[in-house]
């Protein structure tokens, strides 16, 4: 095995300069966006987010004090591996090698 077979990666950008960027994060079968999320949230103490919704209709409305403007305004949108996600990130399946990307936006 070589270290990237069973890590994924997280990237967060504030779109305003500020970028956090987290590697080899461990990958296990079944994971979700939804858990790296919890797992970096809980073994970062710097790593706050906040969610609305349960299941398939989760959202992430704030993330490391930022929070969504709403309609019109810059929200967080998140991308897998460069592909916009086309679903709630409590249950996009990530692969090992799986690169996540936030990005603070707008329209």
């Amino acid at each position: 095995d070589t270290p990237n077979e069973k890590a994924v990666s997280l990237s967060i950008d504030f779109c305003d300069g500020n970028e956090r960027h987290f590697e080899r994060l461990a990958w296990h079968e079944g994971m979700t966006v939804g858990d790296l999320m919890l797992e970096m949230s809980q073994a970062t103490e710097d790593l706050h987010f906040e969610k609305q919704g349960g299941g398939e209709m989760t959202m992430l409305v704030k993330l490391d004090g930022v929070a969504n403007e709403g309609a019109g305004g810059r929200n967080w949108i998140y991308s897998v591996n460069g592909e916009r996600a086309d679903r709630s990130y409590a249950i996009y399946p990530l692969r090992a090698g799986d690169r996540v990307l936030w990005e603070f936006t707008g329209p």
